[in-house]
């Protein structure tokens, strides 16, 4: 607000803001929550303001050069006659002979199969589509490029023709957000049905740590 405060939220609940369109006098809030969580901050400018949040929140590290660079697909699909790899190394060899910019490649892979269909998060790596993949992950550092790999958050319960490891052991573990019988809670992604990780269970995100981005970073990337 000009008049030398900004008003922060603390609130993962529902909520409606109403900047004097009902009543150009007043400011309305409603949190469907049963206790309210505000913070001001005061400021004699704008910028005074947002300062005074950000010194709450605490500071955050400069991103790498190569985030604000240009990112390019590099992505398989059902209709491709070529691996991830073989379409990493063609995007990259396209960029650098013709000039084109670029700091990262990013793989959002798709891999659908008529005995697979509905994909399955196997969060794994696809051996049939990255072959070599730590030497393709090595190639491109040399070229100075980063590899992004696309990771659905959420966790597939199976399907008719293949089981999940990995939702079975979250499921095991209680590593998910659960519904009111106090099992899985499961939506509706797609044609197939999710599960998502409980990420106020400390025990649930040090097991998605361990098990995935440490693996990645073994992987080189």
């Amino acid at each position: 607000n000009l008049k030398g405060y900004g008003l922060l939220l603390n609130s993962y609940y529902y909520s409606v803001f109403d900047f004097a369109k009902t009543n150009v006098s007043q400011f309305k809030l409603m949190n469907n929550s049963s206790s309210l969580n505000l913070q001001m901050y005061f400021g004699n400018t704008p910028v005074d303001i947002v300062g005074s949040y950000y010194q709450s929140t605490g500071h955050y590290t400069l991103p790498k050069p190569w985030v604000f660079g240009v990112w390019a697909a590099a992505s398989v699909d059902f209709l491709s006659n070529k691996t991830a790899e073989e379409i990493n190394y063609s995007v990259l060899k396209k960029c650098r002979e013709n000039r084109i910019p670029m700091s990262a490649t990013m793989a959002e892979d798709w891999y659908f199969t008529f005995l697979k269909f509905p994909p399955l998060d196997a969060w794994e790596l696809n051996r049939d589509e990255y072959p070599d993949y730590e030497k393709m992950i090595d190639d491109q550092h040399k070229m100075g490029v980063k590899h992004i790999s696309y990771y659905l958050p959420y966790f597939a319960e199976g399907s008719a023709f293949a089981e999940s490891k990995v939702f079975d052991e979250g499921r095991k573990l209680e590593l998910f957000t659960k519904n009111k019988k106090g099992e899985p809670y499961l939506f509706d992604y797609f044609a197939w049905e999710e599960a998502q990780l409980d990420v106020t269970n400390p025990k649930a995100v040090e097991w998605f740590q361990t098990k995935f981005y440490t693996q990645s970073e073994k992987w080189g990337n």
